[in-house]
């Protein structure tokens, strides 16, 4: 069997569609890699995409091909514009070649590192300070994160009310509230990560890169801490703790209930993310219903803050 045919099999085994796979073809033989690869695994399948490593005697690499659903959801020209602003900046991984038609991307693997360990409060401190220099870097790209727009958009694909919980109706009407408070306090927007998920903060000794930037968009840089917390499903305790380690100082009341007020919304477009996955025929119940508990809880804490300091 031709090198080839090989891949094709692998990618078909993994339920990739035959025009992807042809693409994926045409790619690696543009690139001078087809001939070349020596191995060409799958590897775990993430909660978005599908991830493949290849090796030839020049290197390793990854290869990102679109989840099912991600169409909708994903803008793959906005990814494109988002790499583009980041080339140089040795922030993130090294692209040798990414399609805002299909969302084939093709990366170098990057060897001898770690995810940050959501319970290591050293790497945690570390990815927060990184997070918190490239936001002084105010990076700037034409298109924005809205989260309420995004939570209009992703509603679109799965409806307003969510089966799942008895509580729905009255979850939402809570976070939308919250659009009017995020929205009072002044703030400046910059190219934000959207998705800085602990495991997409790659730690090579004191080097830290975050990876997987197809989320980003320009936003309030709070809304990144926020993502973190609900990620790793800190409790307010810990969210305190992390909101401290990017300001490099105590979060005053009106920055915990900036974040408190994101976490809850944020959560919520996560919910709702996971009920597009279930529609697509992909069971994220465990981690669905960790977020919707972050979304009710989050807003409450926000809601205290708000009362009890008359903040606005």
């Amino acid at each position: 069997m031709m090198l080839g045919d090989i891949i094709k099999t692998v990618l078909r085994e993994n339920h990739v569609g035959e025009n992807l796979c042809r693409e994926v073809q045409e790619v690696l033989e543009e690139l001078g890699l087809l001939e070349a690869i020596n191995t060409f695994t799958p590897l775990q399948k993430g909660m978005t995409n599908q991830l493949f490593h290849f090796s030839t005697q020049e290197g390793e690499y990854l290869l990102r091909l679109p989840g099912a659903g991600t169409e909708h959801i994903i803008n793959r020209r906005h990814e494109v514009t988002v790499y583009q602003a980041l080339e140089g900046s040795g922030i993130t991984e090294e692209i040798l070649y990414i399609c805002a038609k299909n969302g084939i991307k093709i990366s170098k693997f990057i060897k001898h590192v770690h995810n940050c360990d959501k319970e290591n409060k050293l790497e945690i401190a570390g990815c927060m300070e990184v997070l918190r220099q490239f936001h002084d870097r105010k990076l700037k790209v034409p298109h924005v994160f809205d989260i309420f727009a995004e939570i209009r958009l992703y509603e679109e694909q799965c409806g307003a009310c969510i089966g799942s919980f008895d509580d729905c109706l009255n979850t939402r009407r809570q976070v939308l509230e919250l659009r009017n408070l995020i929205k009072s306090i002044s703030k400046e927007n910059c190219l934000c990560h959207i998705d800085p998920v602990y495991d997409n903060f790659l730690i090579d000794g004191e080097k830290i890169r975050l990876i997987d930037w197809e989320y980003a968009a320009m936003c309030d840089p709070y809304i990144d801490i926020a993502m973190f917390c609900i990620y790793a499903e800190y409790d307010r305790e810990r969210t305190d703790w992390v909101i401290s380690c990017y300001l490099g100082e105590e979060p005053s009341p009106e920055q915990k209930m900036l974040v408190y007020a994101y976490m809850s919304a944020c959560s919520y477009l996560w919910v709702l993310w996971s009920e597009i996955k279930r529609m697509e025929g992909i069971d994220y119940w465990e981690y669905e219903k960790g977020q919707y508990q972050i979304a009710k809880d989050f807003y409450q804490y926000a809601m205290k803050l708000y009362r009890s300091k008359n903040i606005w």
